[in-house]
């Protein structure tokens, strides 16, 4: 309860999926910036998603899912604490390199399969790409922005979450939110990972 000179103040509830943004540690980003060095790439991940994106891998879960393990257990805590909902136990079951590049979108999509939880974090957005987002003018989250939605769009309710990335920042969510990233046009490569998780 939130407290202001209304008796009793007001309360509003958590509403729709539980979606984490947090940054990961510069040591943390400085280790999985490892997974940019083409030997950590296995092979094409393009069979399996839903990007227009030429460059596409698959990188080794194992090793990703030690390096994300703390920020997975913030995930379980916080969707306890707001949530009451226990998770025990989650295991990285896919991960992949997104090497994005001008032109290149990822449409309104989901993870499905077996998986119950998604991540993505973003290792480099290039400073030319910031300056083309900060001088949008638009509605939406503007070039490379990522969108989240949920249910249909109606008066006085919140049906999408939006946000332009910078290095570091790791969102966590469950697999089956839709969300979009925009295209852009400027030089240089916007660098995600991306998880699933069961």
């Amino acid at each position: 309860i939130m407290k202001n000179n209304i008796p009793g103040g007001y309360y509003f509830p958590y509403w729709g999926p539980f979606i984490l943004k947090t940054k990961v540690s510069r040591p943390d980003l400085i280790r999985m910036s490892r997974f940019i060095d083409k030997k950590h790439q296995k092979k094409s991940a393009r069979e399996m998603l839903a990007g227009v994106i030429d460059k596409e891998f698959y990188i080794s879960s194992v090793d990703l899912m030690k390096d994300l393990q703390p920020y997975i257990n913030l995930y379980r805590e916080v969707c306890f604490t707001y949530y009451k909902r226990r998770i025990d136990n989650v295991d990285c079951i896919s991960s992949w390199i997104n090497l994005m590049k001008a032109g290149e979108v990822n449409p309104q999509h989901v993870h499905s399969g077996d998986c119950t939880l998604s991540c993505v974090l973003y290792l480099k957005v290039s400073k030319e790409l910031k300056k083309e987002n900060a001088d949008y003018d638009g509605t939406s989250a503007g070039p490379g922005g990522i969108t989240f939605f949920y249910g249909e769009p109606r008066e006085h309710s919140i049906t999408q979450y939006s946000l332009f990335p910078e290095e570091r920042d790791l969102l966590i969510f469950p697999s089956n939110v839709r969300h979009e990233v925009l295209p852009f046009k400027s030089k240089g490569q916007r660098i995600s990972i991306a998880a699933n998780f069961k």
